[in-house]
């Protein structure tokens, strides 16, 4: 209870460190514990009411300590349909052991818990917030969990984490820590280029193609292909499979839509080259959806072209 207004010292819950000054005594307290102060007057006349010559105050010195959250996540950008790792570090800086710790984090819309696995302790999830209690923390000791979560949409995830004692924390500032991860919609597209094999007659029909697959995770929308062609070329034929291919001068441009997962799509070009050379082609693919492989949406062929034996006969 709080102490009696007629002591001179009116303190009923304290840190441990604080300094507490009763009447012309100052007393530093450091240990966490329960003290007593008794203050009593006397005087050199009879009190004829002694009874209330004494006062007691009673305060007890309460441990604090400093817990420090802290999160590491294994990317800041995601591809939709993958798992992100988390590890989130709880320590108690001190000066106090950390009793009942706890860390908690609520898990964001859209997101699944895969896993979760603490150091020391155990961990729960219940009404979409995940909890692990680690018992008690010595001073500078750290336990931490490992969380797997997988976003089922596309956005930014953001997800906070906070430690917390039964002990008063003295710095409530690092008791939380928050970790931010763009999610993408991804698909790995593939280009293959294919070309006649071996030298070929000049003005003779070729045939050239052109395929484009997605291998996922998701998606791809506003996939377009380009094929450049090496030089001026005559008769030239284009179909696809899906979509619709425009021709600018040596350029040809395939807007194929979107691809689902698995998805081919298949686009043939006729031409006939009527130089003697090399004809060299080169085709790139992209889309609206991020692609985390783009190495493979190039691709390039070279083809010989020689005289053609019959314009050369006398």
């Amino acid at each position: 209870a709080p102490c009696p207004s007629t002591a001179s010292t009116f303190h009923s819950n304290v840190l441990a460190g604080t300094t507490l000054r009763a009447a012309s005594e100052e007393r530093r307290t450091l240990v966490p514990g329960t003290y007593s102060n008794r203050v009593t007057v006397v005087g050199g006349d009879v009190d004829f009411v002694p009874g209330n010559n004494a006062a007691t105050c009673d305060f007890r010195v309460l441990p604090i300590n400093d817990l420090r959250c802290s999160v590491v996540a294994s990317t800041n950008r995601l591809v939709l349909g993958s798992q992100l790792h988390l590890r989130v570090t709880a320590t108690n800086l001190g000066p106090a052991s950390a009793t009942q710790c706890l860390l908690s984090t609520p898990l964001p819309i859209a997101v699944a818990l895969v896993s979760v696995q603490a150091s020391q302790g155990s961990c729960a999830s219940q009404d979409g917030s995940v909890r692990c209690e680690f018992g008690i923390l010595a001073p500078n000791a750290g336990a931490f969990v490992d969380l797997v979560v997988q976003p089922s949409s596309p956005g930014m995830l953001t997800q906070t984490f906070t430690v917390a004692s039964a002990e008063i924390d003295g710095n409530g500032s690092n008791n939380t820590d928050t970790v931010t991860t763009a999610v993408n919609v991804a698909a790995d597209l593939v280009l293959t280029l294919t070309a006649p094999v071996g030298p070929v007659a000049a003005t003779s029909n070729q045939l050239h193609g052109l395929s484009v697959r997605n291998l996922g995770p998701s998606s791809a929308a506003g996939v377009v292909a380009t094929l450049t062609l090496g030089q001026a070329v005559q008769g030239l034929v284009v179909s696809g499979s899906q979509g619709s291919c425009a021709v600018t001068g040596e350029v040809v441009t395939c807007a194929l839509g979107s691809l689902a997962v698995g998805q081919t799509a298949l686009v043939s070009v006729g031409l006939e080259v009527p130089r003697v050379g090399f004809l060299t082609n080169r085709a790139l693919v992209s889309a609206a959806s991020f692609d985390f492989q783009p190495a493979d949406n190039v691709a390039f062929t070279v083809v010989n072209v020689l005289a053609d034996r019959k314009s050369t006969r006398l």
